[in-house]
């Protein structure tokens, strides 16, 4: 007896529909995976530049390396200094561009040490110079460093007085930047970043 077997393929129709439907999936989950490591980059990015600015927040606040003369290093930041001065106001007297911290005379040579820190309102960066003996340098970049510099702008920076202290030996200090996530004039993205903090001299 002769048996007859059925065998069902699948027809052109079916194959194109199975490689659209395939070819859509692959797309969707290509433009998700893309969107989700874009915006964990994003992420990443900024906190890296939140970090960057409380790291120099803490530098003014504590002291930042300077080299000695003794091929030494050494923190001098507002907290460490004896005292201070704010200067190059703004024009409208809110806040100051500038503060000058002097350190503690440990010899003759070092009276007049100190460390400047202040905004070039120029280049848009924050900035410092220092005196240590025979040691000093000017114009030094604090913020933002290299890794920011084209995708950062600072908008302000600046001290203020804090009222409550008659004695005028505690700043506020404010920071105002702006972090661009994309530089495409068609779709520019940025994030903006304030930072405020009150500083006191040691007692």
């Amino acid at each position: 007896m002769k048996r007859e077997y059925s065998v069902k393929g699948f027809t052109l129709v079916e194959i194109v529909s199975a490689l659209v439907l395939v070819t859509i999936v692959f797309t969707v989950a290509a433009v998700s995976i893309y969107a989700f490591f874009y915006k964990f980059k994003e992420l990443l990015l900024v906190s890296e530049f939140s970090e960057e600015i409380y790291e120099v927040v803490e530098g003014i606040k504590y002291g930042i390396k300077l080299p000695t003369q003794n091929d030494e290093f050494e923190f001098l930041g507002l907290a460490s200094s004896v005292e201070f001065e704010l200067s190059s106001p703004t024009g409208d007297l809110s806040y100051y561009r500038r503060i000058k911290c002097k350190s503690l005379a440990l010899d003759v040579m070092s009276v007049n040490d100190y460390v400047s820190f202040y905004f070039d309102p120029y280049s848009k960066t924050v900035k410092y110079d220092y005196l240590r003996g025979f040691l000093s340098g000017r114009y030094i970049t604090l913020f933002p460093s290299k890794k920011f510099e084209d995708i950062v702008k600072v908008n302000k920076f600046g001290f203020q007085y804090v009222r409550t202290d008659k004695s005028k030996k505690t700043v506020s200090l404010v920071i105002d930047a702006v972090l661009e996530l994309n530089k495409d004039p068609q779709y520019p993205k940025s994030r903006r970043i304030q930072f405020n903090t009150i500083i006191s001299l040691a007692d």
